[in-house]
């Protein structure tokens, strides 16, 4: 259970950072759409500026194509540690069916031993009672 949960810590950290990623992306990209809008880009454009944009834009887009296969190997992983938490849970379940079998049978094996006993000392009962009810009648006859 430790394990998913730092595999999906580990998963929404890295989906966190390339969210921020494709937010600087997209604000760099309407930055320039907004200046070139603007008409600020007419004529006025320093190439410096642009090169420099696009550069960033590019590294940024480097980054963020990492942190998606990032991303998908945490998913993996997370899967990985859902399917063993599954088996891991499937065993428990197991191992208390067959505690839970057991303690039904050895019951079971105490009832009937109890209820041989409880027999066994009726008979004795009731044989020993008849002796002394047959002493009696003999007795007084």
């Amino acid at each position: 259970m430790l394990a998913l949960a730092e595999c999906e810590r580990v998963r929404l950290e890295r989906l966190r950072v390339a969210g921020e990623i494709e937010s600087r992306v997209a604000m760099g990209r309407a930055d320039w759409r907004d200046r070139l809008a603007s008409g600020e880009g007419v004529g006025g454009v320093e190439m410096g500026a642009v090169r420099l944009q696009a550069n960033s834009t590019l590294r940024d887009l480097v980054v963020l194509k990492q942190a998606a296969m990032q991303v998908a190997a945490a998913e993996r992983q997370v899967s990985r540690a859902r399917d063993e938490l599954l088996q891991a849970t499937r065993r428990r379940r197991a191992i208390e069916d067959l505690r839970q079998q057991r303690l039904d049978e050895w019951r079971s094996r105490e009832l009937r031993q109890e209820q041989r006993e409880m027999d066994e000392m009726a008979i004795m009962g009731r044989s020993s009672g008849r002796g002394e009810l047959d002493r009696m009648i003999e007795g007084a006859v």
